[in-house]
């Protein structure tokens, strides 16, 4: 504390601790924030590759007392190293030629492990990968319109994403938000307005000039809009009988192998009730792939998942999710470098609001945009 007498400080009094401090815990948690700061630069592994670690500038004071180890999926130790104090990387392994798999690096204190990051080793970037545009390519157009989606189709998206409501009069629309307020010139919950009330709105002119006078579509329309060849991530909100209605409008349509459910426990129970082989992603309890949500979605059988939310067992989340058939989306980055990241842990299709911003990740590792090649 100090005391102030006029502009100056006349005094300085030291206050001593109740209690001895404990240098060893303290010294611990410095270590685990240091270590917690390191970061891979990159979660997947080609032959070739070699395993670079970064280390960031609060790791570096204490960098000579990690010890890294990288281990296979059996626990073989295949490379050990030390890292010099105030090195900035080091090179911990190569993979030369090494299995498919889910492999470990652990770093280690002289007494423990202080953290662990899986990551993947792969003979070549897998295929089923892509980018899923968010509510269409809604950086360049108005979010879950016509204009929007068709921007998505051209730009070659593997999988669009879009919101379904049920209007007053039991139409089904798609628009995000419950109420109409921040994408149309109208006010109210849309459950509250007709179908004609709803289509009388501009759902445009919020974006640009250009898109002045775009209506708030129906379902019918979206699917209208999107080619059969690029999968319908059809996120399910509010309504009466909603999930139902979907369902016979995508069997009707003959839909059901291109389109899914993004939706809750009960959702999904409606609709395989009306076509028991709609394919269902499960949105109850959405969480991080360290809870519990990866196995109760493998448990209740949804064909997908939408992971929300990262933690360093990406990887093996992301595998035991691909070995049990469940396809994975992941909300949502449109950071082009956490981007790569996610796609080299395992997820297939992350939601994305500006494709223009990944889609030169997508051309680097060799993916083809959909309909390139007929």
């Amino acid at each position: 504390t100090r005391g102030n007498s006029g502009s100056h400080f006349d005094y300085l009094r030291v206050i001593e601790p109740d209690e001895p401090m404990d240098v060893g815990a303290m010294e611990g948690t410095l270590m685990k924030q240091a270590v917690g700061s390191i970061q891979l630069s990159k979660l997947a592994y080609l032959p070739g590759d070699e395993m670079v670690l970064e280390i960031p500038q609060a790791a570096r004071v204490r960098a000579d007392a990690f010890r890294l180890e990288v281990k296979d999926p059996s626990g073989a130790v295949l490379s050990q190293k030390r890292i010099d104090a105030g090195a900035e990387s080091v090179t911990v392994w190569r993979n030369d030629g090494a299995a498919p798999g889910v492999y470990r690096l652990d770093i280690n204190s002289d007494t423990t492990t202080l953290r662990t990051i899986p990551f993947n080793v792969w003979n070549s970037v897998p295929t089923d990968v892509g980018v899923c545009a968010h509510r269409g390519d809604n950086a360049v157009a108005p979010e879950n319109t016509v204009p929007a989606f068709e921007s998505a189709v051209r730009k070659g998206a593997h999988q669009i994403e879009l919101d379904v409501y049920t209007s007053k009069d039991g139409k089904l629309v798609i628009i995000h938000d419950d109420k109409v307020d921040r994408t149309t010139n109208g006010t109210g919950r849309v459950i509250d307005l007709t179908f004609d009330e709803l289509r009388a709105l501009d759902a445009g002119s919020w974006k640009g000039e250009q898109f002045k006078g775009t209506k708030i579509p129906t379902f019918r329309e979206a699917l209208q809009a999107i080619p059969a060849y690029i999968q319908l991530n059809c996120h399910l909100k509010s309504g009466k009988g909603l999930a139902a209605d979907v369902t016979r409008e995508i069997v009707e349509m003959g839909r059901l192998d291109q389109c899914f459910l993004a939706c809750s426990v009960g959702q999904a129970a409606e609709a395989r009730a009306v076509e028991p082989a709609i394919r269902i992603c499960n949105m109850s309890g959405q969480q991080g792939p360290q809870t519990d949500y990866p196995e109760r979605t493998i448990k209740m059988g949804a064909e997908y998942i939408q992971i929300l939310g990262w933690h360093d067992c990406m990887p093996e989340a992301c595998a035991k999710l691909r070995e049990a058939g469940v396809g994975i989306n992941y909300f949502g980055t449109s950071d082009p470098v956490f981007f790569r990241r996610l796609l080299e842990a395992g997820v297939q299709y992350p939601l994305v609001d500006n494709l223009d911003a990944v889609i030169p990740v997508l051309r680097e590792l060799g993916v083809s945009m959909a309909g390139e090649g007929g």
